[in-house]
C-alpha cells in the first residue's frame, strides 16, 4: 500500500507542488545545483536532506516548527558547522511565493513565539515532515494499528499479524526504514 509523504498545505504549496516544492531532496536535489534551496523538517530525514543539498546548492536554509530536533544531537552539530547552511528556528512555512510564470521565488516565514515574517529567496524547496502509511482502507478489519497508522505485527515476528493468514509488509508496517528493498525482504518473509 505504500506511504503518502507529508505535505504542510501551506498557501501557494499546490501550485508548486512536484515542480519547485518537494519531499525527496536525494531524488531531486541536483535540479538545484548552485542554486537556495529551503528544507523543512527536524528529524533524520530533514537533515539527511540538509547534508545532501549542502553539497549541492549554494545555500540550504533548514527551516523548524521547535529550536529543538529529533534528528541525533551529532548529526545537527556536523549540519551546524557547514558553511552554507543556514539555521532558521522556531519559524514555519507561512506561503511559497513565486511569479505569474508560476515559478519558486521565495517563501515567506513566519515566527512560531514572535509571529515576526520573514522572506527568503529560494529557488526550491524540500519538506521532511514524515509520511502517513496508506492503511485507513484497514481500519475496521480487526487488524491492529498504531496511533501513526501502521499495522502491527505479533511479537517476535516480521510479517504476521493478530489476524490468522494476514502477513504484512514495507511502509504498511515499517515506521523506520520505509525503503523498497525493506518491503521486499519482509514480502519475502511473509
Amino acid at each position: 500500500t505504500g506511504a503518502k509523504e507529508r505535505w504542510l498545505n501551506a498557501p501557494g504549496e499546490s501550485i508548486f507542488q512536484g515542480k519547485y516544492v518537494h519531499t525527496c531532496a536525494l531524488c531531486d536535489g541536483e535540479i538545484y545545483e548552485g542554486q537556495d534551496v529551503v528544507i523543512v523538517g527536524g528529524g533524520e530525514s530533514a537533515f539527511e536532506a540538509v547534508h545532501y543539498m549542502a553539497n549541492v546548492a549554494e545555500r540550504v536554509t533548514l527551516v523548524h516548527r521547535k529550536s529543538t530536533f529529533r534528528a541525533v544531537p551529532e548529526v545537527v552539530a556536523a549540519a551546524r558547522q557547514l558553511p552554507n547552511v543556514k539555521f532558521m528556528t522556531p519559524y514555519t512555512v507561512k506561503e511559497w511565493q513565486g511569479n505569474k510564470r508560476k515559478e519558486l521565488q521565495k517563501v515567506l516565514l513566519q515566527h512560531v513565539d514572535s509571529g515576526v515574517e520573514e522572506t527568503v529567496v529560494i529557488n526550491g524547496g524540500f519538506l521532511a515532515i514524515g509520511s502517513d502509511p496508506n492503511t485507513k482502507f484497514l481500519q475496521g478489519s480487526g487488524l491492529e494499528i498504531s496511533e501513526s497508522g501502521h499495522v502491527l505485527v505479533k511479537p517476535g515476528t516480521r510479517t504476521e499479524t493478530n489476524v490468522p493468514g494476514v502477513f504484512v509488509a514495507g511502509e504498511a508496517t515499517d515506521a523506520y526504514y520505509r525503503q523498497a528493498i525493506t518491503a521486499a525482504g519482509d514480502g519475502a518473509a511473509a
